[in-house]
């Protein structure tokens, strides 16, 4: 028979875990929603937020020197979207939309033409963004990464709890993307590079994994 006591201790116990997993979702997400979640993936190159407003917006174009606004939330005739369109052309950036669904690959037209932009030194600097920055921007964050030189791990970071990512890489579909990639580029005994990841997209690409 369990003692009153040690019920209640373990209680105590189950209570105090769950409030510290809540704790860190909500400062994840606080970050995320109320500190727009601003970060540097290439210093000087790319930069990665949730949804700015128009006003922050131009400040971070000025700051930054941005060339380009890479909004993954699709074109929306929304209030969000038309402060982006103005505030963009404002700061004299040009604002590019693809749409990317968080709960499935993009198909191969979506995915050619994220690659053609990050491909693009023209559209650098640029700033990625969809609603909180903590998911739809991780992939391409991370193709940029590793297209750049870095390696597989220090792109994965880009879909990580760091920004908000919740589920973690290996639950994520645009967490799959990575391993597409990575698994051409062994299959075909080449390097990562801009020029490779845009003939992956265009030729490589499989929606489903092998």
């Amino acid at each position: 028979m369990v003692r009153p006591r040690r019920v209640i201790t373990i209680a105590i116990l189950l209570l105090t875990s769950v409030a510290a997993v809540g704790a860190v979702f909500a400062f994840y997400y606080w970050h995320a929603l109320f500190n727009d979640n601003f970060h540097t993936v290439l210093p000087g190159e790319l930069y990665r937020s949730a949804q700015l407003d128009g006003a922050t917006l131009e400040q971070t174009a000025e700051t930054y020197g941005l060339q380009s606004v890479l909004n993954l939330r699709g074109k929306e005739d929304a209030e969000w979207y038309r402060d982006e369109q103005k505030a963009c052309a404002r700061a004299g950036v040009e604002l590019i939309d693809i749409k990317l669904d968080y709960f499935a690959l993009p198909d191969r037209k979506t995915l050619i033409a994220l690659c053609e932009v990050l491909a693009d030194p023209s559209k650098r600097p640029s700033l990625l963004h969809c609603v909180v920055g903590s998911d739809r921007v991780g992939m391409p964050a991370a193709l940029a990464l590793i297209a750049s030189g870095k390696d597989l791990n220090a792109a994965r970071e880009q879909l990580s709890k760091r920004y908000g990512h919740f589920p973690t890489h290996a639950d994520s579909p645009l967490g799959q993307i990575l391993d597409l990639y990575t698994a051409w580029l062994k299959a075909n005994d080449k390097r990562s590079s801009a020029e490779n990841l845009l003939l992956w997209a265009r030729t490589g690409y499989q929606i489903k994994l092998q």
